[in-house]
Order: C-alpha cells, then structure tokens, then sequence
C-alpha cells in the first residue's frame, strides 16, 4: 500500500529508428495489470537523412506530395495499384479505367 508499481517489460515487440515498444506486466499491492510502454528518442526523430523517408508519408491539402504516397496511405489492399494510376498521364487513367471490368 506503498503505491509503488513494479513494471516488468516482458516483450519487444517494435522496433524503429527512434522509438521502441514493449509489453508490460504491473504489480502493485492493488493488484497486477498488463500494458504498453514505449521510449522515444527525441534526437533521432527529425534527422536530415530521414526526412524524405517521413515526407513519403505525409498528406499535405492543397500542396504537392510524395510519388510514394499511395504506398504508405490508405487500405492496404490496391496500395500498388493506386501507385500506378497515380504515375499513369490523366489520358490513360480515364482510359483505363473504362477498359477496367
């Protein structure tokens, strides 16, 4: 009844650039839990390097994004083929999509 949690991480379960995440196990003396914990590195968040990599990601309204954007955003079912409408001229995408079944 001290109110100290005793956090046990039991298992790494992602991995990044900047951050890791763990499952956790909690005990206290009100009983045991489960959770989630994660540990950021700030400085490895914004490095040059990185950049276009996180830009491929980023929707930006009324400003031009990343050719590979439809790869990281949406379903991932059609990812591949909304990459390739995007790169086909406007002519052939209106052809195609009357070609399609």
């Amino acid at each position: 009844q001290d109110g100290r949690w005793i956090c046990h991480a039991r298992q790494l379960v992602d991995d990044g650039p900047f951050y890791q995440r763990f499952l956790l196990e909690v005990e206290s003396s009100l009983g045991a839990g489960h959770g989630v914990f994660e540990v950021v590195a700030p400085a490895r968040v914004d490095l040059p390097h990185q950049r276009p990599f996180v830009s491929m990601r980023i929707h930006r309204t009324g400003r031009s994004n990343s050719v590979w954007l439809p790869l990281f955003s949406g379903p991932r079912e059609g990812r591949w083929g909304r990459l390739w409408n995007q790169a086909l001229p406007a002519r052939l995408r209106t052809r195609a999509k009357a070609v399609a079944p």
